[in-house]
C-alpha cells in the first residue's frame, strides 16, 4: 500500500511540475531539476551555485570521472542531470525513475537536444536489478524514500565498477529527532515513508555495500529556509486548500508541499543537514554478495 501510495504521488507531482514548467515556457534542457533550489555559499564557501541547477555542475566537478565516462542518475527525474552532464561530457549517460510520466518527458528532452544516442532512460524501481555497469552513480534527493537503505546502496553497487564511485547529495536526519516528533508524523504521512535515514545510516549502508567513504561535504548553510511564522501560514493555505479541492490528484500535490513545509521545520530546528557524501567502490564485489 505504502509503495501504490508512493508511485500515485511521484506520478501526481510530476504531472504538476511539468505543468508549471510549460506554462513558464522553459525552453528544452532547462527548468527540469526537481530538487531543492539553493542559496550561494556563503563566507567564501565553496559549493554549488544559486538554484536548483547549479548542483549540477558543482557535482559534476566535485566528482573524478573518467574519459568517456558511464554514468547513472538514480532517480533522475525530467533527466536535469543527465542532460546537463551530457551537453558538457562525452560518455554514456543513464537515467532511473520510478515515474512512467518523468521517463517519457526525459526521452523527450534528450530528443529535443539531440542527445538520445548518448542518453537513455529507464523506468524502474531502485531496488530492482539494474542492468549494466557504471564509472559513477549520482543520486541527488532521491533514497530519501527508500524503504531499506543497504538493499538499495547494495543494487547499486552491484551497478558500479570494483573502483567506480558513487556521489550522493541528499536531506539525512541528525539522528536527534524522535518518533513522535510532530514534523517528523506530518513528513512521513504525506510523503509515505517507512523511515527517515539518519547521516550515521548512510554511512553504514554504504560501508555494508562495498563503498569506501572518501569525502563528506555539507551543504546545510545553502538550503533555504523560510521563518517560523511564515512556514505556518503556508501551511494553514494548504491545508484548506486540500480540504476543499475535489481532485485527489491535487490533494496529493499539495499533501507533498505540506511535506516539505515539514521538512524545511526540521532545518530549522537543526534536526536535518543536506550532506554530499562521495564513496568509492572496493575493489572486490565480495561485499555486495553477502
Amino acid at each position: 500500500m505504502n509503495e501504490r501510495e508512493l508511485n500515485r504521488l511521484y506520478e501526481s507531482l510530476a504531472r504538476y511540475l511539468w505543468l508549471r514548467r510549460r506554462l513558464s515556457g522553459a525552453r528544452p534542457g532547462t527548468e527540469l531539476e526537481l530538487h531543492k533550489k539553493l542559496r550561494a555559499p556563503s563566507g567564501g564557501t565553496p559549493g554549488p551555485g544559486a538554484g536548483a541547477s547549479g548542483v549540477n555542475e558543482w557535482l559534476k566537478e566535485t566528482v573524478d570521472l573518467p574519459d568517456n565516462p558511464s554514468v547513472i542518475d538514480i532517480g533522475c527525474g525530467f533527466g536535469a542531470t543527465v542532460l546537463a552532464w551530457a551537453t558538457k561530457t562525452p560518455g554514456r549517460f543513464v537515467g532511473l525513475s520510478a515515474s512512467p510520466f518523468q521517463i517519457r518527458k526525459a526521452r523527450q528532452q534528450a530528443a529535443e537536444l539531440g542527445l538520445e544516442g548518448r542518453c537513455r532512460f529507464r523506468e524502474q524501481d531502485y531496488d530492482d536489478p539494474i542492468p549494466g555497469r557504471y564509472d559513477l552513480a549520482i543520486s541527488i534527493e532521491s533514497l530519501f524514500h527508500s524503504p531499506d537503505l543497504r538493499r538499495t546502496l547494495a543494487n547499486i553497487a552491484a551497478s558500479t565498477k570494483p573502483g567506480g564511485a558513487i556521489a550522493l547529495v541528499e536531506d539525512m536526519a541528525d539522528g536527534t529527532v524522535e518518533a513522535d516528533d510532530p514534523d517528523l508524523r506530518v513528513l512521513t504521512r504525506v510523503w509515505h515513508l517507512v523511515r527517515l535515514h539518519t547521516v550515521e545510516s548512510y554511512r553504514r549502508a554504504l560501508a555494508a555495500s562495498g563503498f569506501e567513504l572518501v569525502d563528506v561535504i555539507d551543504l546545510t548553510d545553502q538550503v533555504d529556509t523560510g521563518a517560523s511564522s511564515e512556514l505556518d501560514a503556508r501551511e494553514r493555505q494548504l491545508n484548506l486548500l486540500a480540504r476543499v479541492t475535489p481532485f485527489s490528484g491535487w490533494r496529493r500535490v499539495l499533501g507533498a508541499f505540506v511535506g516539505g513545509i515539514a521538512l524545511e521545520r526540521l532545518y530549522l530546528r537543526g534536526r536535518m543537514r543536506y550532506l554530499t557524501m562521495v564513496a568509492v567502490r572496493l575493489e572486490s564485489d565480495h561485499a555486495t554478495q553477502q
